[in-house]
């Protein structure tokens, strides 16, 4: 597996979780998080998942926040969770802000 074909591998499987990503965004997100870090398909579910349900994102919001941010497909949502509840019990403001803070 050379890089490029572990990004593209990437890229195909944050596409099948987000469909709202073009293909050069899915590879921009991809690009930036390869190699030995790389998360694993159940763990980028869950996030992507997490954006959409727990921060309430639409998939386009969803998909602009990993362009912007993708290394926080390497966070575990547990992780993310309590970050989020942190900022929303401190009144910090809604799910722009939090996702900004991400």
């Amino acid at each position: 597996g050379s890089s490029v074909e572990q990004a593209r591998d990437l890229r195909d499987r944050l596409m099948a979780v987000l469909p709202a990503l073009s293909r050069e965004r899915a590879m921009r997100i991809a690009s930036q998080v390869r190699g030995d870090r790389a998360p694993e398909h159940p763990r980028m579910a869950g996030v992507i998942s997490f954006l959409r349900n727990d921060l309430g994102l639409t998939p386009e919001k969803a998909a602009t926040l990993l362009v912007s941010a993708p290394l926080i497909l390497l966070r575990s949502v547990p992780e993310l969770r309590a970050v989020t509840a942190l900022l929303k019990s401190s009144k910090l403001g809604d799910a722009s802000f939090v996702a900004g803070v991400l």
